[in-house]
């Protein structure tokens, strides 16, 4: 519930003040599993993509942007703390966290 109204807040305030659009939205899968990488032009990217989707999205980011503010955000948001001093496998790590999920 959090999430949707996040998205809805997220969606009018990036639609009304920075006329932001999905263009080519027919070649997003609604179902299945997908990875979207965002290219990373600002600390916007994350919130835009789930604005815009019609599918919960769960962001992976390294755990210190877990912390306040930005860090409660990103848990509301379904966000994946990574740790990246840990020397395992990080696929593995991240396919191990996908499984849990729903």
């Amino acid at each position: 519930m959090l999430y949707t109204l996040l998205q809805t807040f997220l969606k009018a305030l990036f639609t009304l003040f920075f006329r932001a659009r999905i263009i080519e939205k027919a070649n997003l899968p609604l179902s299945g599993s997908v990875i979207l990488a965002a290219n990373h032009q600002s600390n916007w990217d994350p919130p835009l993509l789930a604005a815009f989707l019609e599918r919960p999205v769960s962001y992976m980011a390294k755990k210190e942007l877990f912390k306040f503010p930005l860090g409660s955000y990103l848990k509301w948001m379904d966000g994946i703390a990574l740790d990246r001093s840990k020397t395992e496998n990080k696929v593995d790590a991240i396919a191990k966290i996908f499984a849990t999920k729903d």
